[in-house]
């Protein structure tokens, strides 16, 4: 149950404090017994396409980082490494590419949309090959995020603001093209090993569209017009799928309470999850892989948020039958962000960062969730291990 993001600095992926090494992720992991860790490896970091061709070839040096990272957790008693993707390698029928978010467009573009696909799903088995000791795959992140960052259209530029708006899909485009995206992830993964298992992408929580997205994501996927394949139209001549277990094999949602977890927070989560087993899925493993409070540095909040979390994980323990894992996002302040950054993405942490005073302490929802899953006499000192001398 009890999970993590994290990423050691010598990982990619800009937002984390220089100074957090395998040692000192791990050693905490350890100390905090967390059983399920969260990765970010977006397939730029570690496969490249040829200038030419659809011919996908690994960044050996940086897969070789990861390898080191997941034999660390694996020491350190981590049982369920997550990996999660939302950026793509494009082929080379797709042309230039104006943003690391772009889907081509399913309808006007249909066999840039197939190739895209197919390039998705051979990268998923690349790195299912070559990660065996990874068997969860999250192919996206918040796809239905209404900012639109995962799934947008060509000509979508970062920073660009308003002048975005052309080039958002559709809430059902978006769930369309997500469908698709894990049909095809899956059936990259699942070559490489069958017990290999895909997560669905991260759902937003708390714009009042939720529920209405991830019902939205199953009629997409039983509307006989799915998967997207090679031939005229939205599925060609080809058999449509509409079996859920194809797309994915765990739910998952991000459920940000922002405020004290009370009802109607529940309630939403009760939502989603009854969506879910309506459609047959009520007995799939359910996952919440980014959960949290900022805390912007007011030691005041610290202190709720010490007290939300066990209540929220009990809430949670309590109404949803198949929750298995719940990571918390997450495990260091970033604070060498941007001054573009607001103080909200920054105080995330159960930890302070090595680059704060005092290095890596423990906040208090650190101490809070060490003694909810190890018992109220556990022995804090472990959290101080690596406290600046």
């Amino acid at each position: 149950m009890f999970g993590i993001c994290v990423l050691p600095s010598s990982l990619p992926t800009t937002s984390k404090d220089p100074g957090i090494t395998n040692e000192i992720v791990c050693g905490l992991i350890e100390s905090m017994q967390i059983k399920s860790v969260r990765v970010w490896m977006h397939l730029p970091y570690v496969l490249q396409r040829a200038p030419t061709s659809n011919t996908l070839s690994f960044k050996r040096d940086i897969v070789e980082d990861y390898h080191a990272y997941f034999s660390a957790l694996a020491s350190a008693g981590v049982e369920n490494i997550l990996v999660m993707n939302h950026q793509y390698l494009y082929p080379v029928e797709a042309g230039p590419i104006t943003y690391n978010g772009v889907i081509p467009d399913p309808d006007s573009q249909t066999r840039e949309y197939v190739a895209f696909l197919e390039l998705f799903r051979d990268c998923y088995a690349m790195l299912a090959e070559e990660f065996p000791e990874v068997d969860l795959w999250e192919p996206n992140n918040e796809p239905d995020h209404p900012s639109g960052t995962t799934i947008v259209k060509n000509g979508y530029v970062q920073g660009g603001g308003s002048a975005n708006t052309p080039y958002l899909y559709s809430l059902e485009e978006v769930a369309r093209i997500t469908a698709d995206q894990c049909y095809y992830a899956n059936l990259g993964i699942k070559s490489a090993d069958p017990a290999n298992k895909l997560v669905m992408p991260g759902l937003v929580f708390g714009y009042d569209r939720d529920t209405y997205f991830i019902e939205m994501l199953y009629e997409q996927i039983e509307s006989g017009a799915l998967p997207t394949r090679t031939g005229e139209g939205r599925n060609g001549a080809l058999r449509a799928d509409i079996d859920p277990d194809h797309y994915f094999d765990v739910l998952n949602w991000h459920p940000y309470a922002n405020v004290a977890p009370g009802d109607a927070w529940l309630q939403e989560n009760i939502a989603m999850y009854r969506i879910a087993a309506a459609h047959g899925d009520g007995d799939k493993p359910l996952f919440l892989s980014e959960f949290g409070w900022s805390d912007e540095f007011d030691t005041s909040l610290q202190e709720n948020i010490a007290d939300w979390y066990p209540e929220a994980f009990d809430l949670l323990r309590e109404n949803l039958p198949t929750l298995e894992s719940v990571f918390c996002f997450r495990m260091f302040n970033w604070t060498t962000a941007g001054s573009g950054v607001k103080p909200r993405e920054k105080s995330f942490g159960l930890f302070t960062s090595p680059a704060e005073a005092g290095g890596i302490l423990p906040k208090p929802a650190a101490i809070a969730l060490f003694r909810y899953f190890n018992g109220k006499d556990a022995d804090i000192s472990v959290l101080y291990r690596y406290r600046a001398a």
